[in-house]
């Protein structure tokens, strides 16, 4: 199989969850993963750092699952946008140097963790983004789905 990691980022005026997925937001800056059993990628566990996100600061996203079928190549994009105003904050082919953990394909059934360290624009208003993590085959095949409120602060 010769599948394309799609791993998007997107920051959205409003969360559009899929029909096939029950994604609820219960709290500001925690990933709730609307994992269902056909995504490549079961995830466990997904997280933001630090606990208060600042404008022109880091943020650090981890994830934690179980991948059930070989991913041979990758590749990253990172979409931001509030309302009509959009733009990518990173469009790259994945490799072991653009992550903060070790990664290298093809990406083998099992354990998966995979530590990814963003700059928040330093002109990101002070406010709750809803955020919606979407990631694809290159055949269409979901590997995860995950939904947030990212709340940034002064």
């Amino acid at each position: 199989m010769n599948s394309w990691l799609l791993f998007s980022i997107s920051f959205l005026g409003l969360v559009c969850a899929e029909e096939d997925r029950n994604c609820e937001v219960k709290e500001s800056n925690v990933f709730y993963p609307c994992t269902i059993s056909t995504d490549v990628l079961q995830v466990t566990k997904a997280t933001f750092e630090p606990e208060i996100i600042r404008a022109g600061e880091n943020l650090w996203f981890t994830i934690w699952g179980n991948v059930t079928e070989q991913v041979d190549d990758g590749h990253l994009k990172v979409t931001t946008s509030l309302g009509p105003i959009g733009y990518n904050l990173v469009d790259q082919t994945l490799t072991k140097e653009r992550f903060d953990t070790p990664i290298s394909f093809p990406i083998k059934p099992g354990p998966f963790m995979v530590k990814r360290r963003f700059l928040v624009p330093s002109i990101a208003p002070p406010i709750t983004y809803k955020v919606v993590v979407n990631s694809e085959t290159d055949t269409g095949k979901k590997l995860f789905y995950l939904v947030s409120n990212l709340k940034v602060s002064f």
